[in-house]
């Protein structure tokens, strides 16, 4: 949204191929890990935080005197539109974040049309350590926009996600499973978690009763709010047709 010269410094998170979609062009600014000494010398007119950031740094920018723009999680597409429309009026840019909407609203209407949801087959989203999104996220709504459903109506009681365990995950029985992409030079054990045996037997069809779709997914393009949650749905789209097409 920001024009180029407007942008003094990113977070660290920002130059990090394996989570961020604008890694390459971040890298060409300063980075920061939210130290204030670090974001004195720019002397931003604005600093954008989370409301998961540090209530004590917040307050102290406050003193210091800075515009502070704390922006809400995208837990929903509708956040993310919230969220760019409120970036690009205060830059001066609210043309440029129209633009990216009516983009995205243009694309999802095209989807819509070819993903009919007649038959939704049940998913469910393995993140690194287990981490399940909830019913109230953005990766949730990505699911439904692709034409799936979140495997267990239990999820209504942890809306925002929680752990599971891989026993838990294969007594769902879940018709779809996406994991999340492993592609880290150097990955957690959290994120190896994610190659547990149990998983690769599940995506051999042809050793267990249980033959669910595995799809591999980037985070960056479902964790967060932007344009490449439409190659989520397009991924997602065609690991429903596979299921379909095997179930049939």
């Amino acid at each position: 949204v920001a024009a180029p010269t407007q942008i003094l410094s990113v977070s660290w998170l920002a130059t990090d191929p394996g989570l961020s979609n604008y890694a390459e062009l971040a890298a060409r600014y300063p980075n920061n890990r939210a130290r204030i000494e670090e974001l004195v010398p720019h002397a931003p007119d604005f600093v954008f935080t989370g409301t998961n950031t540090s209530a004590v740094d917040d307050a102290l920018l406050d003193r210091l005197g800075y515009e502070v723009v704390r922006l809400r999680p995208d837990n929903s597409l509708d956040d993310y539109k919230k969220n760019l429309l409120l970036v690009g009026t205060l830059l001066d840019r609210a043309e440029q974040a129209r633009r990216l909407m009516q983009n995205l609203d243009s694309a999802l209407q095209i989807i819509h049309k070819q993903a009919p949801a007649v038959t939704r087959p049940q998913a469910i989203i393995f993140q690194a350590n287990g981490y399940s999104p909830g019913i109230d996220t953005l990766p949730s709504e990505l699911l439904k926009t692709s034409g799936l459903r979140y495997v267990s109506e239990a999820y209504t009681k942890w809306p925002n996600g929680r752990f599971l365990s891989v026993e838990e995950l294969i007594y769902q029985r879940p018709e779809i499973v996406v994991l999340a992409a492993l592609d880290l030079e150097q990955p957690a054990l959290a994120d190896l978690y994610l190659n547990h045996p149990a998983l690769s037997v599940a995506s051999n069809r042809s050793t267990t009763k249980w033959r669910p779709v595995v799809v591999h997914l980037h985070e960056r393009h479902f964790n967060c709010g932007s344009q490449y949650v439409l190659q989520a749905i397009e991924t997602l789209i065609e690991a429903r047709k596979r299921f379909l097409a095997t179930a049939n």
